[in-house]
């Protein structure tokens, strides 16, 4: 009687969830589309929204949520699928698409070995990617009812062959085709010409071994070739000549001999260029000034590259020449009068070219020279430039920044990478004048806290130790107050630079994973907008119990590899969405801090020790939870745990999958506690369920 009336209940609380989505039309009530999430952007329309199922484990339960945003007032933007591998049956396919609006769906790692035709009636469907999800075949019959498809992607599949009729869904709609990472051993060429208004046709990463002019003839509006990291071998010289509208390929990695030949008749038709390590030399391409419209060229390679070739290139606005030896000086004396004004993004990583040598990209926005040797940076590296939003220089080696080194960015720079270097003090005029700096990576430099000794030399080593001072580098004001994201992983902190963080009120990401801290105190109770917090791989032992509750904005909080051992004092704040808490030496599971978590939809318990999860504890726990990770602990699964069990499926709660095993009993090791075992063999559950496997039973031996 207490079930029948508790299913019920639970099914006319879905009902009235329904009922006041209709009338808000945004996101249903959390409960009725576990083990799925919602979310809503707001600045898209009311009726948009965003679906996530990457716990769903069974179609079953993609299908029963998707129910809800059937009809034609709601629209999904991004229906997002992920590890759905149960063994699925014809019934249970149909109509699981029915009547949905959807621009992007997105389905990774499912098993879709018996699609039915019906699976998409009546289902709108502009883009859809499926990926890494072992296909063999496309799922042509069920994908022919969509008739609005215009994107396409398959990439990390296992295609070898496309039949001719693969690409017949989309009704001449079709622009885009990914084939990245499968296995196609030529162009699919007759299930190409089912796609004449195709634009855009990706097939870098396969088994292509030649290409002729009759794989593309078709093909007219094609605008975008990728051939990338195949290993072609014969290249027909006219192959790409009836690609008229042609404006973008890349053959990066293509060592064929007859790549030189093949390119040449179609520069001039060419924006864009990608031959990073191919068999080809820029020389042999432009041989006269205006013989090309280039306006991006990728062409790292790992030998001499001649700048002077690339001086006829006047329409470019991408250079990306990484690894190349080209040296400093050359690229200072032949490139004097700022002849590649044009660029605006550059990569110069791996190269000897430094920031002095940017003088010839006057209008240069993003730049990238990580690997690039350079100790010291001053003001007379960077004076001429003056329009940089992006720097990254990680890996450089750089020990010292001097005062003002950056002054001429203080109005354009938004992002500067500076980590993997050897900085181990900040002078306070170095960052703090950029005023429009917005994210900030200082991760894994030399800023670690140290102990230092007094100057009077007649001190003993032990009183001298005593009467020491501490030096924390980072614990100063900085950084400007405009900082919202922020990198200090990997630095031997011992401490929270509490005085560093403390000027940062619009701070929204942190990042102190990798460092010694010992406790966290109330540091970061000024920074009230921070939404992700790192803390993973420290020596935290204590957590204030205040620590994180004026953090009301915090969504994503990671404790993880810490030996904290009890969180039942810690008063975490109300939007919380994840946390971790991986490798914390818990012995038991204390809801008390966590009930109060109204948003929380992933629990991360995983390597804690628990052998057994008390019934008491889990009723606790938020009625959001979603995904529960228990890898790694040594669960006992007797018949003690069958409440346990009943609770994961009362609340619709996903438990781990890979490394979560039974320790105990011996019969039933390594064996997972809900996809492998007959819980119907103990005593009846309070709902009356029989826990048989789909894939595999073996009885729990009680006694």
């Amino acid at each position: 009687m207490v079930s029948l009336w508790s299913r019920w209940s639970a099914t006319f609380v879905a009902l009235l969830s329904l009922v006041c989505w209709c009338g808000s039309g945004r996101c249903p009530n959390r409960n009725s589309i576990k083990p799925c999430t919602c979310s809503v952007d707001p600045e898209a329309a009311a009726h948009v929204v965003n679906v996530t199922c990457l716990h769903a484990r069974t179609w079953y339960h993609v299908r029963e949520v998707l129910r809800l945003f059937r009809g034609e007032h709601r629209f999904i933007q991004l229906l997002h699928i992920e590890n759905v591998q149960d063994v699925h049956s014809d019934t249970l396919m149909r109509g699981i698409f029915r009547h949905l609006h959807i621009e992007q769906l997105m389905i990774k790692n499912c098993l879709m070995d018996r699609w039915r035709k019906d699976v998409f009636v009546n289902t709108t469907v502009y883009s859809l990617s499926i990926v890494s999800s072992h296909l063999k075949r496309i799922p042509t019959r069920p994908l022919t009812n969509v008739r609005t498809i215009q994107e396409a992607s398959f990439v990390n599949n296992q295609l070898s062959s496309l039949g001719h009729r693969s690409l017949t869904f989309g009704v001449d709609e079709l622009a885009l085709l990914d084939f990245k990472h499968n296995m196609l051993e030529s162009v699919p060429r007759r299930a190409l010409q089912m796609v004449p208004k195709l634009e855009i046709l990706v097939l870098s990463h396969n088994l292509i071994r030649s290409v002729s002019r009759e794989d593309f003839c078709k093909l007219t509006n094609l605008v975008a070739l990728e051939l990338s990291h195949n290993p072609l071998v014969h290249i027909a010289a006219d192959a790409f000549v009836p690609l008229m509208l042609l404006k973008h390929i890349g053959l990066a990695g293509i060592l064929s001999q007859d790549l030189p030949a093949a390119l040449q008749r179609i520069l001039r038709r060419l924006i864009s260029l990608d031959v990073s390590n191919a068999s080809v030399h820029i020389s042999t391409l432009i041989e006269r000034q205006g013989t090309s419209t280039l306006e991006s060229l990728v062409a790292q390679v790992k030998t001499d590259l001649s700048v002077i070739d690339l001086v006829n290139l006047t329409s470019l606005v991408d250079l990306d020449i990484r690894g190349s030896r080209q040296g400093q000086r050359r690229l200072s004396e032949t490139m004097r009068g700022g002849a590649f004004g044009s660029v605006e993004r550059l990569d110069i990583s791996e190269t000897e070219i430094a920031l002095s040598s940017l003088s010839v990209f006057p209008n240069v926005r993003v730049v990238f020279m990580n690997h690039n040797p350079t100790v010291y940076l001053d003001n007379k590296l960077i004076r001429p430039i003056s329009r940089i939003s992006v720097l990254h220089m990680e890996h450089c080696e750089i020990r010292q920044i001097s005062a003002y080194a950056l002054w001429p960015l203080r109005l354009t720079l938004r992002e500067l990478n500076l980590s993997y270097n050897k900085l181990r003090h900040l002078n306070w005029r170095s960052l703090f004048p950029l005023a429009t700096l917005k994210s900030l990576d200082l991760s894994y430099n030399e800023f670690r806290d140290r102990w230092g000794a007094t100057r009077r030399r007649n001190r003993t080593r032990h009183s001298r130790r005593a009467r020491g001072f501490a030096s924390f580098p980072l614990n100063r004001r900085l950084l400007p107050p405009s900082i919202e994201v922020l990198s200090l992983a990997g630095n031997g902190l011992q401490r929270i630079p509490e005085r560093l963080t403390s000027g940062l009120l619009q701070l929204k990401h942190l990042n102190l994973a990798g460092n010694e801290l010992r406790s966290v105190q109330l540091e970061l109770r000024v920074n009230r907008k921070l939404a992700e917090l790192n803390l993973n791989n420290n020596r935290i032992s204590y957590v204030h119990p205040t620590a994180f509750e004026q953090l009301r904005r915090l969504r994503h909080l990671n404790l993880g590899w810490n030996p904290i051992g009890d969180i039942g004092a810690v008063r975490f704040p109300p939007r919380l969405e994840y946390l971790g808490l991986t490798r914390c030496l818990l012995k038991i599971v204390d809801s008390r801090s966590l009930a109060s978590l109204a948003n929380l939809y992933h629990l991360d318990l995983s390597y804690n020790g628990l052998r057994t999860i008390n019934v008491n504890a889990t009723s606790g726990l938020p009625s959001s939870l979603v995904y529960l990770d228990l890898e790694g602990n040594p669960l006992d699964c007797s018949c003690q745990l069958m409440p346990f069990i009943d609770w994961l499926s009362d609340h619709v709660v996903t438990l781990s999958t890979f490394g979560t095993i039974c320790y105990t009993p011996a019969s039933l090791r390594y064996l997972h506690p809900v996809r492998d075992m007959c819980w119907s063999t103990c005593q009846p559950s309070t709902t009356g369920r029989q826990w048989d496997s789909s894939l595999f039973c073996k009885p729990i031996v009680t006694g």
